[in-house]
This record gives C-alpha cells, structure tokens and sequence, in this order.
C-alpha cells in the first residue's frame, strides 16, 4: 500500500482506538480497522482501480483466538461513483467471486466496512 493509505488509516478516528494500538504487524499487509471480532489489513499492493471499481484484497484476522474462528479473506469492492457520492455499497467476495455481502457504505460511518471503504476511496490508484 502507498503512503496516502497509511496517512488515512492513521488519521481516520476508529482506526486510533485501543485494539488499533494492539494490532500485530503482519509482513506484507496494513492494518487498517478493527472491531471486537476481528482485525482487518489490507494486502499490500492490492489496491486497483478497474472499469469504474475500487478493489482491494482483506484480511480478516480473529481478535479472540478462543472463539475458535478461522483467518478470513476477501476482495472488497466500491464503485468510484460511491466514493464520489458518499454514499452506496460496498460489495464483499470470496476469492472464489462468489459475493459474500453487500453492505451499505456512508463516508464517516462508525462501521468497519466503512472506515475501510473510506481509505480505499481516499488513495490513488491505477
């Protein structure tokens, strides 16, 4: 990921809670946000812009080992016209592109997708 991905991360409220001061490094991936479950980074360099269409591979990393859940991946994806709204969905895929999710996304909402939709709508990519 680029440097602008870092900055926002950073600067972006939710990212600065507790669990993102305790997030482990993983070598190749940035963390990006988190919640009570899970911790999400972003593969690095994944980034791309294709026909109109943010993407980005994630992972989801389980805070709780106890709970017994596995590591999760996923491409999440926001149309460029959304970043530019404020407002849509985000639409989240198995790496098999089977669609897991569709989540609706609004710019400076609380949750997890959104922060993350955020970053993804605040960098440049190719």
């Amino acid at each position: 990921m680029n440097t602008k991905l870092l900055v926002a991360a950073l600067i972006l409220p939710f990212s600065l809670s507790a669990q993102a001061l305790e997030a482990p490094e993983i070598q190749g991936w940035t963390y990006l946000a988190g919640s009570k479950n899970f911790l999400e980074y972003a593969k690095e360099g994944s980034g791309k812009l294709v026909k109109g269409t943010r993407t980005m591979l994630v992972q989801l990393v389980p805070v709780d080992e106890a709970i017994n859940q596995k590591v999760q991946y996923q491409k999440f994806t926001i149309s460029d016209r959304d970043c530019k709204a404020g407002y849509g969905v985000i639409k989240l895929y198995a790496l098999s592109g089977e669609l897991l999710a569709n989540v609706d996304y609004v710019q400076g909402g609380s949750s997890v997708s959104t922060v993350v939709a955020d970053i993804l709508c605040s960098i440049e990519l190719k």
